[in-house]
């Protein structure tokens, strides 16, 4: 902050430093890994200058991997690719289903989970360990799983045959689909669709109605079950979303500023990206 660069107000961690009126350089903090964006190299170099001046780090270049993802970027197509495809096989060694059957979706059509009448313990530990193996690359990588994962997320504490199964058919998707990654491009203007739905059905067996959210060019969380007549807590969700552009509008310069998201299958992976990270301060 002394530096004068400005936290982001949905993410604390997230550090923007404006120049003129417009995104000059973008700073993510995890534990500590620093990941720099910018419009010219010679901020992020001041900026990694800055930061040696001040704490004990190592500048590893070009960004390629990162929290157990791999980043490729193409600077004269201006996208940006990222997948798990090495996570991914780690979930499947532990779910110790490397030479399973491929699946085509990641649930069966219909599929309607209930709350277990005969839990099972003996899977309760694994059952837990692989959802949450799942919740990390619904969240950065892969939201094509998004809605099956969400839905065995509920069970957790009493698991049965069924969820496990469930959690199974999941794996089985991501065996067929191991090389997928997510694909930002920039389409030279922000634009956001948004979609909005709501499962009415779900009140029959549970007693509040399930909201979901989708958008398009800018990837907004989806809010979790609502109580029933309550539909501002989705509206506040979009709301949130809406700030957070507005607050960065500026990043239309970026890759990462008007993304089209979408999950395609990349080869090879490489990264060209002019992003720097740093191992231990």
């Amino acid at each position: 902050v002394k530096l004068g660069y400005r936290p982001c107000i949905t993410d604390p961690c997230v550090y923007v430093l404006l120049l003129g009126g417009h995104t000059a350089l973008v700073m993510c903090l995890y534990v500590d890994d620093v990941v720099i964006a910018s419009t010219k190299d010679e901020y992020a170099d001041k900026l990694a200058t800055q930061l040696k001046n001040k704490y004990e780090m190592q500048d590893l270049g070009e960004l390629s991997w990162c929290l157990r993802m791999w980043i490729e970027y193409n600077r004269a197509a201006r996208t940006l690719a990222m997948d798990q495809e090495a996570y991914t096989a780690r979930v499947l060694e532990r779910a110790q289903m490397e030479n399973c059957n491929p699946a085509p979706t990641p649930d069966r059509v219909g599929t309607r989970l209930q709350a277990a009448e005969e839990p099972n313990d003996d899977i309760k530990n694994a059952y837990q360990i692989l959802v949450g193996s799942l919740i990390y690359a619904m969240t950065c990588t892969r939201p094509d799983i998004a809605a099956a994962t969400s839905q065995v997320c509920r069970f957790m504490a009493k698991p049965d045959k069924t969820h496990w199964q469930a959690v199974k058919r999941i794996i089985r998707y991501l065996k067929g689909t191991i090389g997928y990654a997510l694909k930002y491009t920039n389409s030279g203007s922000l634009k956001l669709v948004g979609y909005a739905d709501a499962d009415w059905e779900e009140i029959s067996t549970t007693d509040a109605l399930r909201p979901g959210t989708c958008s398009l060019s800018v990837e907004a969380p989806s809010p979790g079950p609502a109580p029933r007549n309550r539909p501002s807590h989705c509206l506040r969700q979009r709301r949130n979303t809406w700030h957070c552009l507005r607050q960065h509008k500026s990043f239309a310069g970026f890759v990462v500023s008007s993304p089209n998201l979408a999950t395609h299958n990349k080869h090879p992976r490489r990264c060209i990206r002019t992003t720097k990270q740093h191992a231990a301060w």
